[in-house]
């Protein structure tokens, strides 16, 4: 049996200075005698304490056991809606029949009262809680990027055969309300179908791209070693400046997965790293933060060393390897830069190295 301390709530506020999070209930305890006995009787504190303060033991095994029962429920649920959504995918898609001409009909999630993709028929949402928003539980929606035209062959196939999901969609939700909320599939072609069917707010129209999401980029590739080279040279003073420190950010928040090793480093008149990661770290919550802070804190001046820049990204790769700090799996230098006809020396042996430069 192991010993957990649960206090109840004081009905006063207790100010704790700088206190440590894993401090023990009785530490915890005289860490507030000691700060209140600076100021006020510590005594009346004490006894309002003592009155107010239950303590038990718990049971830590058989905790555990419990909340290990209830999550692997949480788990098997969703995978065999999964499996469910997988199986139907594929019946629908073996069915279908590819045609240039077909009629098609579809919610169109960018309308404001939903409407069907020819513009009439509108359709009824109704709000539910749950959703925290206007949904209808009997149909799905289509969402399309702007960049992306429907009348396109792939297109209007894909959303014809995806329409075959639904079924799979609303016995999900009969099954599993209360744990399943959204459902949703996205395509190489562009093509998201969500159920239930809502809306998507204007402001998240204009730069709407299922393949864009992490979780998309996620599920279609494999783990991969990112190092960003961030160009920080003076003839991107300005706008230039800006324009490739939003395109970073952005390339941050949309292609990284949490599944990444990811570092970034500055390519000015020496390169350097943009963090205090001195190697690849796996993209976590913190991490993506701090070289989004990074980022958006950098400043054109001096000019670039390219060569400087590609010996301490390799250099990154071979450390990173030596203390495990990899995936394993592909690597890919990312360049952000205005100059397109400097030659580099990458005489660096490029096995398993994919070099993507985005020049602007």
């Amino acid at each position: 049996m192991s010993c957990l301390y649960a206090l109840r709530p004081l009905v006063f506020v207790l100010l704790l200075l700088s206190a440590p999070c894993n401090l023990s209930g009785p530490q915890v305890r005289n860490r507030i005698f000691s700060y209140f006995r600076t100021f006020i009787d510590a005594d009346i504190i004490r006894e309002i304490y003592e009155a107010n303060t239950h303590r038990s033991k718990l049971d830590t095994q058989a905790l555990g056991r419990y909340v290990g029962q209830i999550t692997g429920k949480e788990f098997y649920r969703a995978i065999s809606a999964l499996r469910n959504i997988h199986k139907r995918a594929v019946q629908s898609y073996r069915k279908h029949k590819w045609n240039k001409n077909m009629n098609l009909q579809y919610w169109d999630g960018f309308t404001e009262p939903m409407r069907a993709n020819d513009g009439t028929t509108p359709i009824k949402l109704t709000h539910y809680e749950r959703y925290s928003a206007a949904v209808s539980l009997t149909e799905s929606a289509i969402n399309l990027p702007t960049d992306v035209y429907e009348n396109w062959t792939e297109v209007r196939n894909t959303i014809q055969w995806t329409e075959g999901l639904d079924k799979a969609f609303v016995e999900n939700n009969d099954k599993h309300s209360d744990t399943i909320f959204w459902q949703y599939i996205g395509t190489p072609q562009g093509v998201m179908r969500t159920y239930p069917a809502t809306n998507i707010p204007p402001k998240e129209q204009i730069n709407f791209d299922v393949r864009r999401r992490p979780w998309y980029n996620a599920g279609i590739g494999c783990p991969k070693d990112v190092i960003l080279l961030i160009d920080t040279s003076g003839s991107l003073e300005g706008f230039p400046s800006r324009l490739l420190r939003t395109t970073a950010i952005k390339f941050v928040k949309e292609i990284i997965s949490d599944t990444d090793f990811v570092t970034a480093i500055d390519v000015g008149h020496e390169a350097k790293f943009m963090t205090c990661y001195h190697h690849l770290t796996r993209a976590n919550k913190i991490v993506k933060e701090k070289l989004l802070d990074a980022i958006a804190a950098s400043y054109p001046n001096g000019t670039s060393n390219w060569d400087d820049a590609f010996k301490v990204a390799f250099k990154t790769f071979e450390t990173s390897r030596s203390i495990n700090q990899t995936t394993g799996c592909e690597k890919a230098i990312v360049i952000f830069t205005d100059e397109t006809g400097q030659p580099v020396d990458v005489s660096i042996s490029l096995r398993r190295l994919y070099i993507y430069p985005l020049l602007w």
